[in-house]
C-alpha cells in the first residue's frame, strides 16, 4: 500500500542513521516514522477489502472534482489528468489535502529533476536508488528527497529543519484519526474500526459531491 514499503529502503536508512554526519538524526527518526506508517499500512491492508468500493467511489468523485477544477481554471485539458494528480487509498484515508498533496509532489519532482538524470539506468546510473527516489516524488515525500539530495552530494535543506518537520510528521501522524482507528484493531475491535472507516470515507463522498455542484461562497467555506 506505501510507496515507501521497500526493503532498498529500509537499507538505505539503516545504513545512513549510523554514519557520522549532521544528518544522523534526520535519518534515524525518518526510520522511526516510516516504522510508525508501516505498522498502520499492514494493518490497512487487511481491512482494505472491507474498504474498497467506498474508496473507489471517492476516486470518481474525485475525478469528477479534479476535471471541474482543471476547466475552471483552464490550464490542461481533462484528458490530460494523469494517476498521479490523485490521492492514493492511504492518503484518502489520511483526510490529505488534495491540492497541497500535489504542490508537495510537483515540488519534490523539481528538486530531484538533476538527481534523477545522474541515477538513470539508462545512464549508468543506480538502478535501486533511481527506484527509491522515483517513489519518494510520487508520494509528495519532501523530507525524503532531501534526504536522497543529501546522500547524492548535491545542495540540500538543513537537517536540523529538516530533522523538525520529520519528528512533525510522525506527532501529527500517530495523533491522526487513522492512527487511532489502526489502534482499534490491535485492540481487537476490528468491527468498529471498519464501521469507522467507512464513515469517514462516505462523509469525504458527500463533501465532494457538494463541492462538484456550484454553491455560494458562503456554503463552500464551511466544507
Amino acid at each position: 500500500m506505501s510507496p515507501n514499503n521497500n526493503p532498498g529502503l529500509q537499507k538505505f536508512l539503516d545504513d545512513m542513521a549510523f554514519k557520522e554526519t549532521p544528518w544522523r538524526g534526520v535519518f534515524r527518526a525518518y526510520r522511526e516514522f516510516l516504522h510508525s506508517r508501516r505498522s498502520v499500512e499492514l494493518i490497512l491492508d487487511a481491512v482494505m477489502p472491507e474498504i474498497a468500493d467506498l474508496l473507489e467511489k471517492l476516486k470518481k468523485v474525485e475525478r469528477r472534482l479534479l476535471e471541474l477544477s482543471i476547466a475552471k481554471a483552464n490550464k490542461i485539458s481533462p484528458q490530460n489528468i494523469t494517476e498521479e494528480m490523485f490521492l492514493s487509498s492511504l492518503e484518502n484515508i489520511e483526510h490529505k489535502n488534495a491540492e497541497l498533496t500535489r504542490v508537495a509532489k510537483a515540488s519534490c519532482k523539481k528538486m530531484a529533476r538533476p538527481m534523477l538524470q545522474k541515477l538513470h539506468p539508462d545512464k549508468g546510473g543506480d538502478a535501486e536508488m533511481f527506484d527509491l527516489v522515483r517513489k519518494a516524488i510520487d508520494s509528495g515525500d519532501v523530507e525524503l528527497v532531501q534526504m536522497f539530495l543529501y546522500n547524492m552530494g548535491t545542495e540540500s535543506a538543513d537537517p536540523d529543519t529538516i530533522l523538525e518537520r520529520v519528528k512533525v510528521r510522525r506527532i501529527e501522524f500517530e495523533g491522526s484519526s487513522v492512527f487511532k482507528m489502526a489502534s482499534l484493531f490491535v485492540n481487537g475491535n476490528k468491527e468498529t474500526m471498519i464501521k469507522l472507516m467507512r464513515k469517514n470515507i462516505s462523509d469525504q463522498i458527500l463533501r465532494a459531491e457538494l463541492m462538484c455542484i456550484p454553491q455560494p461562497d458562503s456554503v463552500l467555506e464551511k466544507l
